[in-house]
């Protein structure tokens, strides 16, 4: 199982107009533990920018899965919110589960309908009830790790 970590990082940006300006981003990675974490969004983050950057915060997120492009990465990530109702099989009770994705999508139209897609093609009886963005920098996937990857048109906007 994928473990995600969600990072926020704080360090002096330089603009494209040369403008130097500090600021907090986030990123998603994936660990097997908090201090692994902190070591592979140092080793990454730390070879783009210039100066000193501080980890501001690490949360473990769970998130089901990633559903990211490959061929042209758009750059926006959206956290899409799923509430399906499970029938547990020991007490034949229905009980309502919610999982969290991160979809790569052009817009936030685009993204719903990918889910939404998904959904159908597996089958899955489940209601979107929030898609929102995640306000994500980057993704950093290590080897050996698993995400599911779109082609782009199925992120395409709508």
């Amino acid at each position: 199982m994928n473990k995600w970590y969600l990072i926020t990082c704080k360090f002096t940006k330089e603009f494209t107009d040369g403008t130097l300006k500090r600021v907090s981003q986030k990123y998603i990675v994936n660990a097997y533990s908090f201090t692994d974490a902190e070591a592979k969004i140092t080793a990454e983050v730390g070879a783009h920018i210039r100066g000193a950057f501080e980890i501001k915060k690490i949360q473990q997120k769970r998130y089901e899965d990633l559903y990211l492009t490959e061929s042209q990465p758009f750059g926006t990530y959206y956290e899409c919110k799923v509430d399906a109702v499970i029938s547990d099989a020991d007490t034949g009770k229905d009980k309502k589960s919610t999982f969290k994705f991160i979809v790569e999508a052009d817009n936030l139209g685009a993204a719903f309908e990918f889910m939404r897609q998904d959904l159908d093609e597996r089958g899955v009886k489940a209601t979107i009830s929030a898609v929102v963005d995640a306000e994500i920098e980057e993704v950093f996937i290590s080897n050996g790790f698993q995400t599911s990857v779109t082609d782009k048109e199925a992120a395409e906007s709508v």
